[in-house]
């Protein structure tokens, strides 16, 4: 406690990250009585996903930091999120109000019930019950829910769909391949630009060199691919994903879900690295299950989807210079 009590901000976070990386949990009680003391919002973050991992005492907090006006919409949804995670299914009326209250943060609360098992099985009854729809829920969200409750009818239904969705994207994309080999075969790609583009969409987890964040396999040598085979990777990275890249998921006994890719496992707990080179390590007394989800590749679906060819021109022709 001796950094969480120092009164140094920065210290607190990171006495606060330290107990929540080694599940120092018997300290909650502490650690909650803290966010009486502070209107600091990321102190006030810091603790609310420190006692994320033993949620079920701290319902009180959480609802007056969703009811307190003066907090940020994205702190506000934090402590919804959590709040889900103490009471489960009671929390429904609290989540429901801020759904109708809010409906600019839909997508927002969506993604943060998606966290965690407890808040898959809301978003379930909030299907059931027409206060969202199947379609408001995005394909890894859907994916969680239909392996937390594979056979529940809503469950199933919601997979579905997101299924049919993302075979739909998909499609489109890979018809798009034909015109782009048409496009970078022109020539008319610049290296430059697109080298500022892969800096910005690609280093958070790609290597080039001695430069990105090295998450995901390096790139070098690309000139050697052909234009095809980067499509499809980009497009369709599922079907290009090489086993040692495929997404991983640890649910906890708290009910807390992290994907990412597995970076490290061994007797004492399980590392997930994140794009951007964080990684979140769970220790193994927590875990509850862990598996490689499917063969759903770390790198997302849909990155490129939305951009002109002439950008997607200039991004190939940076990565087909790479020696």
């Amino acid at each position: 406690m001796t950094l969480v009590n120092s009164g140094d901000k920065d210290k607190v976070i990171l006495g606060l990250k330290l107990a929540r990386g080694y599940r120092i949990t018997h300290l909650s009680p502490e650690f909650a009585k803290l966010l009486t003391a502070t209107t600091d919002e990321s102190i006030i973050r810091a603790i609310l996903t420190t006692l994320s991992h033993q949620p079920q005492a701290f319902a009180e907090q959480f609802l007056t930091i969703i009811n307190e006006p003066s907090h940020s919409q994205s702190l506000r949804t934090q402590a919804i999120a959590a709040l889900v995670q103490a009471q489960q299914i009671k929390a429904a009326p609290t989540v429901i109000k801020a759904l109708t209250e809010a409906p600019d943060q839909k997508a927002s609360i969506i993604t943060a019930l998606g966290n965690s098992t407890q808040g898959c099985q809301l978003l379930i009854h909030l299907v059931d019950t027409m206060q969202i729809e199947a379609s408001n829920i995005s394909i890894p969200i859907a994916q969680r829910i239909f392996h937390i409750a594979s056979k529940n009818p809503i469950a199933q239904s919601i997979n579905q769909q997101a299924e049919a969705k993302k075979k739909t994207n998909i499609n489109a994309a890979i018809e798009r391949i034909p015109s782009l080999e048409k496009v970078a075969e022109s020539d008319s790609g610049n290296a430059t630009i697109g080298q500022s583009l892969f800096a910005g969409m690609c280093l958070s987890c790609h290597v080039v060199g001695d430069q990105g964040a090295g998450v995901g396999p390096a790139l070098d040598g690309s000139s050697e691919r052909d234009t095809e085979h980067l499509l499809t990777a980009i497009l369709n990275p599922d079907a290009a994903a090489e086993s040692a890249y495929v997404l991983f998921r640890t649910i906890e006994s708290s009910g807390l879900i992290t994907e990412g890719l597995k970076a490290r496992q061994d007797d004492r707990g399980t590392s997930i690295a994140h794009q951007g080179g964080m990684a979140t390590y769970i220790p193994k007394r927590t875990i509850r299950e862990q598996h490689h989800v499917g063969s759903t590749s770390f790198m997302p679906t849909g990155l490129i989807d939305s951009m002109p060819d002439e950008t997607i021109a200039h991004m190939l022709a940076y990565i087909r210079s790479l020696k």
